[in-house]
């Protein structure tokens, strides 16, 4: 499995975790109700999956409906992001994560494509990750 494979999968499992650990948070007769029930159908579906390859699909499924951010533009923003990602172009990605986080800022998963983005953009290699002001914005 290539580097950016793995990167994905274990970003895939820390979110579930952390999913589940807030969905542990507020359990309880007054916890909120979840409003996406087709979301809770596919957990259900990853949690019975028997091997990699039957999970695989459903991990897919489970990313599309995360990365739908509710705007078609910002959307598509991430979309031509991934594309320059995979391109080699981190410097047009950025650009595109900058329009999509000015138009939907309370959308998470643009800020974390740009984390990620500049993880594997090495921009945080050589500098002291303990000290926050050594790190680039």
């Amino acid at each position: 499995m290539n580097p950016i494979h793995l990167i994905m999968h274990r970003r895939f499992f820390i979110a579930v975790a952390a999913a589940f650990a807030l969905v542990a948070c507020n359990a309880g007769p007054n916890a909120p109700t979840r409003a996406d029930p087709e979301l809770d159908a596919l957990f259900m579906q990853l949690a019975q999956a028997e091997d990699q390859q039957q999970a695989s699909p459903i991990e897919q499924a489970i990313w599309a409906r995360w990365a739908d951010s509710g705007s078609p533009t910002v959307n598509i923003l991430l979309e031509r992001a991934n594309a320059a990602e995979t391109a080699g172009d981190a410097e047009l990605a950025e650009r595109f994560l900058d329009q999509a986080s000015d138009l939907a800022p309370d959308y998470a998963e643009t800020w974390n494509r740009r984390a990620s983005l500049y993880y594997l953009d090495r921009r945080l290699s050589g500098r002291d990750r303990r000290d926050p002001g050594s790190v680039e914005a």
